[in-house]
């Protein structure tokens, strides 16, 4: 959805006011990077308004399609008011930078789909067929970005085994599983995939019971587990490999336990059936529970490859490297001057970019144009001009 969205507001953004093709798009460190701006202009704690908090209500606010306005006028209390206008000066900010975040990219595609009728037949009569893969997962927002583009459509007849002379969707097809849905807290409304019967009436249903991955142990354990959750869709999976190795359910006191369960283990397989540790795999949920594994691995005198670390676009030098190209393809992009502003370093200090932002923000100017005329900035040293002149 976000890559088709992106790739749309790309020929497209410049029908919505305020808003140029070359537009940036921001990560999630970016995005803190400009909220971290706005508590400081609006000289609020980060300890009151925490990052990942704020950030969390920003993105709630889009996906439920709650602009700066709409979702002030529905904010009750000190904080959600404060956080209301963070909101609103962070989208602001984001404007000015000719920048959006990811959530803006849904956003704004469905309102240029829902505000501009050109635009939306456009794109209906692109696509002839649509299909959506993991719909359990799928928001409000993208809900209606592909019940829009499916509208193109609406007087095609069902096909298969849809009733015929109901009025269909047939051109859309959805894959997903209600027992599979996990994202709730990112948006995700099972409801969707739940109520698509409804919604395109005629559709054909097609259950996708046989699962050729897992052993009939594994799938009746999984059976068990969801057979008596509320609101779901009745199915029963099943497989042709067998019923294979019975589960193995262990219940660790701490982290250390549960590392030393897995060690020993290890180590029994190698020992008793002859299993080479390079065949061995340990998998686990988060990050953080590496440390204690690399810990007793070292400890047990057993060799490891540690996979995965820190991802290549969350590199700095990476990060760094893109904000020059960023700045140089969008040149009001105000956050990706201020990283590489001394990359490499060039001593420029926080008492001259605020000073820089100050004649910015006074004289309506993007911090690019400051920064290449900086010799015009008034009590800016020479010595800073003439680096901000290399820079430039």
């Amino acid at each position: 959805f976000h890559a088709f969205c992106a790739r749309l507001l790309r020929y497209e953004l410049e029908n919505l006011n305020g808003y140029a093709n070359n537009f940036a798009i921001y990560d999630t460190s970016d995005s803190k990077n400009l909220i971290k701006q706005v508590l400081k202009e609006m000289n609020l704690d980060e300890k009151r308004f925490p990052l990942p908090a704020i950030i969390s209500h920003i993105s709630n606010a889009k996906n439920a399609l709650l602009l700066p306005d709409a979702y002030a006028r529905e904010a009750s209390g000190y904080y959600e008011q404060q956080v209301a206008k963070i909101y609103d000066a962070y989208q602001k900010k984001l404007q000015a930078n000719n920048a959006v975040d990811f959530d803006d990219l849904l956003l704004l595609a469905l309102r240029l789909l829902q505000e501009n009728p050109a635009v939306r037949e456009k794109y209906q009569r692109k696509f002839d067929y649509l299909m959506v893969d993991e719909y359990q997962d799928t928001n409000h927002a993208q809900y209606l970005l592909t019940k829009l583009l499916a509208a193109g459509h609406r007087n095609i007849c069902g096909v298969g085994d849809a009733d015929p002379s109901i009025e269909g969707w047939g051109n859309i097809c959805v894959v997903g599983d209600d027992d599979q849905s996990i994202y709730k807290f990112r948006g995700a409304t099972i409801e969707n995939i739940l109520s698509f019967e409804d919604e395109y009436k005629g559709c054909r249903v097609i259950r996708l019971e046989q699962n050729y991955r897992s052993t009939q142990v594994i799938l009746d354990a999984a059976n068990a587990v969801i057979d008596n959750n509320s609101g779901r869709k009745p199915k029963n999976l099943w497989t042709a490999n067998g019923n294979g190795s019975e589960i193995v359910y262990y219940q660790a006191n701490d982290e250390r336990d549960e590392a030393r369960y897995v060690i020993e283990n290890m180590q029994k397989l190698q020992l008793n059936e002859g299993a080479k540790l390079g065949d061995m795999a340990v998998l686990y949920r988060t990050n953080a529970q590496s440390r204690v594994f690399e810990e007793m691995l070292i400890k047990s005198g057993i060799a490891y490859t540690m996979v995965g670390g820190t991802k290549f676009y969350e590199r700095k030098e990476i990060k760094d490297a893109l904000a020059y190209l960023r700045l140089l393809y969008n040149p009001h992009d105000s956050l990706s001057l201020l990283r590489i502003i001394n990359v490499p370093r060039r001593g420029i200090g926080d008492a001259t970019m605020a000073r820089l932002q100050e004649y910015a923000n006074a004289s309506g100017q993007s911090l690019f144009e400051v920064v290449t005329n900086a010799a015009d900035v008034p009590g800016l040293a020479r010595r800073f001009a003439n680096k901000l002149d290399e820079l430039s």
